[in-house]
C-alpha cells in the first residue's frame, strides 16, 4: 500500500522488492496460522481421549474407537483396534 502512495519517490526496483516481501511474508504467515490451527486440532483430540479415559475410569481396551462433534462432520478422532488406554 505504501508504494501505491509513494508512486513516484521510492525507485521501482525498491518498490518491486518491497511488494516481492510482502507476498512472501504473506505466505509465511498463512502457512504458520494453518500449522497452528492443525496443532490446536490435535490438542483437543488429546484432551478429548483424556476425558473419555477419565469418563471410563482405569485401564481399557478399545476397538474401533470413533468420535466426531456432531453427525455432520467428519471423524476427529479414530483409534485403531485393540489399543489399551490408561490414566
Amino acid at each position: 500500500m505504501m508504494v501505491v502512495l509513494l508512486k513516484g519517490q521510492v525507485p521501482a526496483a525498491l518498490a518491486g522488492l518491497a511488494l516481492t516481501y510482502a507476498a512472501h511474508i504473506s505466505g509465511v504467515f498463512q502457512f504458520t496460522i494453518r500449522l497452528l490451527s492443525e496443532t490446536e486440532s490435535r490438542f483437543i483430540s488429546v484432551e478429548r481421549m483424556q476425558t473419555a479415559i477419565q469418563v471410563l475410569g482405569g485401564s481399557r481396551k478399545i476397538f474401533n474407537l470413533k468420535m466426531r462433534g456432531n453427525q455432520d462432520l467428519t471423524f476427529c478422532l479414530r483409534v485403531a483396534p485393540g489399543c489399551e488406554l490408561e490414566k
